[in-house]
């Protein structure tokens, strides 16, 4: 594929990405995506079958950001830190600093997929299987024993009380900053030291070997 051409896949999935969170995916056509391109349906089709395709780049493309930007992350802190696993979650949080304008789109997109009735999979469930897999095949051997990867109890409250709220403030952080007339980066450190507290004190002393 030439430079011309890769620009020009780039163009459409980075105006796809605005206008799935912009207007709803479901409300969003090829006929749009071309106009704001400033190209043809088919050279849409050129390089996509249609949208669900488009959608399906996007995510697949964010899953790998996102999980290696963790990984990464997590490495680095863990090896300055000599391996204190409990800053596993600050390390987590404080990567939000490089979450961009394209990820906070994706996760959007996915979270109001995830909130359509009938849906029989969802994709912030498979964010959380993503990183669970990560977690447990790099550091399972500090994991208690009795805790296993497909363990309900452990998927549901990393679930709800650690990722959620994460993937939350991320896409309406901007916005609580600005209602509460706060600094966005005062305000995520705040979040950063709420979340990191509870992550520390609850879940690693349930899940996580002494």
């Amino acid at each position: 594929m030439s430079l011309k051409e890769q620009d020009t896949k780039k163009r459409i999935l980075e105006e796809a990405s605005r206008l799935f969170a912009d207007k709803g995916y479901d409300d969003t056509g090829i006929d749009l995506i071309a106009k704001s391109v400033g190209i043809t349906k088919s050279v849409i089709y050129y390089y996509f079958k249609g949208k669900e395709e488009i959608l399906k780049t996007l995510l697949n493309s964010f899953y790998n950001e996102l999980l290696q930007m963790k990984k990464d992350r997590i490495n680095s802190f863990l090896k300055e830190q000599n391996k204190d696993h409990s800053a596993i979650a600050k390390a987590v949080m404080t990567s939000l600093g490089n979450i961009t304008d394209f990820h906070k789109r994706i996760l959007r997109i996915i979270f109001m997929e995830s909130l359509k009735k009938k849906k029989s999979e969802s994709n912030l469930f498979k964010i959380e299987s993503i990183l669970f897999e990560m977690v447990f095949s790099k550091y399972g051997e500090h994991i208690n024993e009795n805790i296993e990867q497909e363990s309900p109890a452990f998927f549901m409250e990393t679930f709800f009380m650690f990722f959620l709220p994460s993937i939350a403030f991320i896409i309406l952080g901007d916005d609580l900053a600005e209602y509460l007339h706060i600094d966005e980066n005062n305000l995520k450190g705040l979040f950063t030291n709420m979340i990191s507290e509870y992550y520390n004190n609850i879940i690693f002393k349930k899940f996580w070997k002494e």
